[in-house]
């Protein structure tokens, strides 16, 4: 999970164009910290979550969200166990979805 986490925080910094000694600053950290937490190297208090999850202006829980992560029979998986909870009329606005986007 901390590397994973320490991904995640990279990628979000990274999308928002933030640099290590940015994000550091905005939270009163050490940058030599954030990258030993994007590395692994180093495991955030809660509070330094927190911070970090403000300061990239993304909720806690989007550091932690590791879909974009999984491989693509994950995904599948995941997809096909969803789909066996829906009833019929759901079932046939994801048929209907799906159908758009291979269209595109």
């Amino acid at each position: 999970m901390k590397k994973l986490l320490g991904e995640k925080i990279k990628e979000i910094r990274k999308s928002r164009k933030i640099t290590q000694a940015e994000l550091a600053e905005l939270i009163n950290v050490d940058s030599k910290y954030i990258s030993r937490i994007e590395t692994s190297n180093a495991s955030p208090s809660l509070e330094v979550v927190h911070n970090i999850a403000k300061a990239l202006n993304v909720q806690e829980k989007d550091l932690f969200d590791t879909s974009c992560m999984k491989t693509k029979e994950e995904l599948d998986r995941e997809i096909i166990d969803g789909l066996k909870r829906l009833n019929l009329k759901e079932t046939r606005a994801v048929f209907s979805l799906v159908n758009s986007l291979s269209l595109m």
